[in-house]
C-alpha cells in the first residue's frame, strides 16, 4: 500500500531554508530600525507606564554613546529613577522636557530608568566621563532615600538592570564584582553578547510593550490563560506609605550597607576627575514626609548631605519642596509636580 517514501527534493529543502533565513533577517531589521527607542522618545524605550517599568534596550544605549560623541554643546546628563524619568507623563511634560525647552544652550539627556540604584549612576559617570570628559557639561544625579538601607543580597536591590553590568563591566572594580557576585566574563556575559546580534530576542521587551502592553512573556502567558493582570500604578491607588519598609529610618552605613558605599565611591569619583555635578534627593509627596520623617530619617539626610560636601560635591535635599497636590503617588510628579519640580532645580544650575 505504501511503496513509496516521502521524499523532498534537494531544491526544495534549500529554498524552505532560504525562505526561512530571508524571513528570520527581515523580522530582525524591523525590529531594529523600526520599534520606537531612544532617539524617538528621549529617553529610555522599553516603558510600561501602567506597572511603573522604564529600562534601557540595548539599542537606546548605542544611540546614547553616537549622540554624546556627536552632540558638540555642552550637555546636561539626568540621572535617575522612576521620578527622573517621569514616568505617569509624557517626556514633554517631564523634568527633562523642562529642561529641555529652558535650556537650549544645553543637549538635554534623560539617562535615568525605574528602579536605578547608586551603581546605575556610579558606572553611567564613568561611562560618559570616559567618551566626553567636558568641562562644561552638568551631571545631576537623583538618589532615592529608599534605596540605601537594603541589605538583602539580591542583584536587583543593586542594579536597574543586569545588561548595565554587561555593558560597563571595565569599571567594575574587583570589590564591586565580589560584592556582587557577578562574573563579568561568565556563562551569563557570554549569552547576552550573543543576545544582542539578535534583535528580536534582544528587544523582547520591546516587543512587548508594543504589541501586548505586557512587562514580559511570563505576564503574557498569565494574561491569556489565567485572566491575571497586573493592576494599574496610578489608578484608584491609596496613598498608605509603609514607612517600616519603604521608607526605613535604619541609618546608613558606608560598612554594611552596599548602595551606601557605592554612593561614596561615586562622590570620589567625581571629586577625583573634578566632573561638575549635583547629587541630590528628590521631592517626595507631603503626606508621605509627614508620617515618615523621623530623627533617623533627618539624620541620614544629613549624613547624606555632609558626605558630599566632604569630596566638594554640591547636595541637595527636596523631600520637603512640593505638597501633596502635585504628585500621582508617593514620589512620582505628575504633569504640573514635574514643571515646578524642573524650575526648583533649574534654579539651583
Amino acid at each position: 500500500m505504501f511503496d513509496k517514501t516521502l521524499t523532498f527534493p534537494r531544491e526544495r529543502i534549500v529554498r524552505i531554508g532560504v525562505g526561512f533565513v530571508l524571513f528570520f533577517v527581515i523580522i530582525n531589521l524591523a525590529v531594529y530600525f523600526f520599534l520606537p527607542s531612544y532617539k524617538h522618545n528621549l529617553r529610555a524605550s522599553e516603558f510600561f507606564l501602567d506597572i511603573n517599568i522604564c529600562n534601557f534596550s540595548d539599542k537606546d544605549i548605542d544611540e546614547i554613546s553616537d549622540l554624546v560623541k556627536n552632540t558638540h554643546q555642552p550637555k546636561i546628563f539626568l540621572l535617575g529613577d522612576s521620578i527622573t524619568y517621569g514616568i505617569g507623563t509624557d517626556e514633554k511634560e517631564s523634568i527633562s522636557g523642562y529642561l529641555r525647552a529652558n535650556k537650549p544652550d544645553y543637549a538635554v539627556f534623560n539617562l535615568s530608568v525605574c528602579g536605578a540604584k547608586p551603581l546605575d549612576f556610579y558606572l553611567w559617570i564613568n561611562y560618559l566621563d570616559k567618551i566626553d570628559p567636558g568641562s562644561q557639561n552638568i551631571y545631576l544625579v537623583q538618589y532615592n532615600y529608599k534605596w540605601f538601607p537594603f541589605k538583602d543580597d539580591t542583584l536587583e536591590n543593586y542594579i536597574s538592570q543586569k545588561k548595565t553590568l554587561y555593558r560597563f563591566s571595565e569599571f567594575l572594580n574587583p570589590d564591586i564584582a565580589n560584592n556582587l557576585k557577578f562574573n563579568p566574563g561568565g556563562f551569563d556575559y557570554f549569552k547576552y553578547h550573543i543576545q544582542t546580534f539578535i534583535p528580536v530576542v534582544s528587544n523582547k521587551d520591546r516587543l512587548f510593550a508594543l504589541l501586548f502592553r505586557e512587562r514580559s512573556k511570563e505576564d503574557l502567558m498569565r494574561h491569556l490563560f489565567f485572566g491575571a493582570k497586573v493592576k494599574p500604578s496610578f489608578e484608584d491607588k491609596k496613598k498608605n506609605f509603609n514607612c517600616r519598609i519603604d521608607y526605613s529610618s535604619a541609618t546608613w552605613n558606608a560598612g554594611t550597607d552596599f548602595n551606601y558605599e557605592i554612593y561614596l565611591k561615586t562622590l570620589a569619583y567625581i571629586n577625583q576627575n573634578n566632573i561638575n555635578a549635583v547629587v541630590y534627593l528628590p521631592a517626595y509627596n507631603s503626606d508621605l514626609v509627614s508620617r515618615c520623617r523621623d530623627e533617623n530619617f533627618n539624620l541620614n539626610i544629613d549624613h547624606f548631605i555632609a558626605d558630599a560636601a566632604l569630596f566638594n560635591v554640591k547636595a541637595f535635599d527636596f523631600t520637603e519642596k512640593l505638597s501633596s497636590e502635585y504628585f500621582l503617588d508617593d514620589m512620582h510628579l505628575t504633569q504640573k509636580g514635574g514643571s515646578e519640580f524642573a524650575q526648583i532645580l533649574s534654579e539651583k544650575l
